[in-house]
């Protein structure tokens, strides 16, 4: 049987037979091997993983783009994310659904704006702009926050914002009870795409409105990426516009 004609069970377990091999042999190391042990994690919690494995590798056969891949950790991922904030964040025994075409966000307990803001221009991930001094002080309401402990809410798996909720605003988008992302949300959605996709950054031609944040003037936030840096602004909660748009979490 060859290569391309064998199941997901039988190349999985060549991948096992290999990486003993490769041990045995002494040309890898124990260390080096365990950088696996996210990938059969996966394997072992995730109902119908070979499934959908069997779908990307046809997908992939067919040239087609997948945004998430099956078989990405991300929970690995999002341990990648604190530890280049430089906060410690305990995630070795978080298991984070696969939902197919949705990303997960991580929101760590006491994680604030400005927190996560200053983290990134501490680790020199990439340049940030904002509109305020200090986020945390103008941002004055969240619908979810984590003071009381993390949780991870998810939103669909796009570079750009949403298309759906072009020109509604704000105001708009509450009076629908569409619950959108906030910007602590979104700040962290930002490092997260910037490691999953090695450097790319979100909303190149849109905006994503943070209509889950609201500042003591009642404006809402916004983020983009634009002129070479993240730029956290905002708007009035009645503008509306094709490029403003907002990113529905679910939890």
């Amino acid at each position: 049987m060859s290569t391309q004609d064998s199941s997901p069970w039988e190349r999985l377990m060549k991948l096992i037979a290999s990486i003993v091999l490769l041990v045995q042999e002494g040309s890898r190391n124990l260390k080096e091997v365990m950088e696996f042990a996210d990938f059969f994690q996966i394997v072992k919690d995730r109902s119908g993983f070979f499934a959908d494995f069997k779908a990307f590798l046809a997908s992939r056969a067919l040239g087609a783009k997948s945004e998430t891949a099956p078989f990405v950790n991300f929970a690995s991922i999002w341990r990648q994310v604190y530890v280049k904030l430089g906060i410690k964040a305990d995630f070795w025994d978080l298991a984070i659904e696969y939902r197919p075409g949705y990303w997960p966000i991580v929101v760590y307990e006491d994680m604030t704006p400005q927190k996560v803001m200053n983290a990134i221009k501490g680790a020199n991930l990439f340049l940030t702009w904002q509109y305020a001094t200090d986020l945390d002080a103008a941002i004055t309401k969240n619908d979810r926050d984590p003071k009381t402990g993390f949780y991870v809410v998810y939103v669909k798996a796009s570079q750009e914002a949403d298309p759906e909720f072009k020109n509604l605003s704000a105001n708009q988008l509450k009076k629908q009870n569409i619950k959108g992302i906030t910007l602590l949300e979104r700040i962290l959605l930002e490092v997260f795409h910037f490691i999953l996709s090695d450097g790319q950054h979100l909303d190149i031609q849109s905006f994503t409105l943070c209509s889950g944040s609201w500042n003591s003037y009642g404006n809402v936030p916004h983020v983009s990426w634009h002129d070479g840096k993240m730029d956290a602004s905002w708007h009035n909660p009645e503008r509306r516009a094709d490029w403003l748009r907002s990113r529905v979490v679910v939890s």
